[in-house]
């Protein structure tokens, strides 16, 4: 804890021989901010490494905001965001991983993107923010 802030380290490289795909060795960190507020980054985790957080951490995973795992697509499952519920979510993402365009037009690709955004929806997070748009203020 600095000035208030909490950061607690939720999943690291310890479990790297347990995974079979690299990003599922992403740091997965929570902060709590003074006023109570929290952030939790998934980095580019990954289905394996989302289930093992999930089992370790259960309940304790619920954020007030997300960092999309792996630009919001072929991330964690959505056991793993029901866990979190977040009311913002945090898409490090461009135009066309967002609108699944591979260059044909909207949901042309193969990024699973529109189903993790639909899953949002169905989660009721009341904010999006999105690589694509630019700086956005949160709080």
């Amino acid at each position: 804890t600095i000035d208030g802030l909490t950061i607690e380290i939720l999943f690291d490289s310890r479990y790297y021989e347990k995974m079979s795909n690299l990003n599922d060795t992403s740091l997965v960190y929570k902060l709590t901010l003074a006023n109570k507020t929290t952030v939790l980054f998934l980095g580019d985790l990954a289905q394996i490494g989302g289930e093992y957080l999930a089992d370790k951490h259960g309940i304790k995973l619920k954020s007030d905001i997300v960092q999309m795992s792996h630009h919001g697509q072929r991330g964690v499952s959505r056991r793993v965001y029901e866990l979190i519920r977040p009311e913002i979510c945090l898409w490090p993402t461009i135009r066309s991983v967002w609108e699944n365009d591979a260059g044909a037009g909207y949901n042309t690709g193969q990024w699973l993107t529109l189903e993790t955004r639909s899953w949002m929806n169905e989660l009721d997070v009341k904010m999006h923010g999105i690589m694509k748009d630019g700086d956005i203020r949160l709080i």
